[in-house]
């Protein structure tokens, strides 16, 4: 790996011990490995958004109005969706820069909203991502110009 690669990798690993270091404060416990890189991310975020094209094709995601707080919908959702078991690829702030965190389901439960205050939609983007690590399933929250919907598969 040359110099500047290294350099690259040392600063975001250390963006994301800071980060598991907030997290763990909260008592979530998270590492380093709970991680993953960079391209698998993106590879997962390509998979998530070529789902959703399909769903949007088929006309299989709920819709709801601006005046709905889609938030609130999207949690409850969240909630009834996820098997506490089951391991999760949650996209959180920069996810694309540091990689996305991989988090058990009962974890996720049980800390949802502190979670999902650290995701991409509180970083002036228009989406929440949650899948299976396999992507077969997840549930999505996005925040188009004419309406907001939420995907489930």
């Amino acid at each position: 790996m040359d110099r500047k690669k290294r350099v690259e990798e040392l600063k975001r690993k250390n963006r994301i011990a800071v980060l598991c270091r907030r997290w763990n404060d909260y008592g979530i416990k998270i590492s380093i490995d709970s991680f993953l890189s960079q391209r698998e991310t993106i590879a997962i975020q390509k998979d998530i958004i070529n789902m959703l094209d399909i769903l949007d094709v088929h006309h299989k995601s709920m819709i709801y109005s601006k005046t709905e707080n889609v938030l609130n919908k999207y949690k409850k959702e969240l909630f009834h969706y996820i098997d506490d078991d089951e391991r999760y690829v949650f996209f959180l702030k920069k996810s694309t820069d540091y990689g996305a965190v991989v988090i058990n389901g009962n974890t996720l439960k049980e800390n949802m909203d502190f979670i999902i205050g650290e995701s991409e939609y509180f970083n002036n983007t228009c989406c929440i991502f949650c899948c299976t690590e396999s992507v077969v399933s997840g549930i999505c929250m996005w925040l188009g110009e004419y309406d907001n919907r939420i995907y489930v598969w």
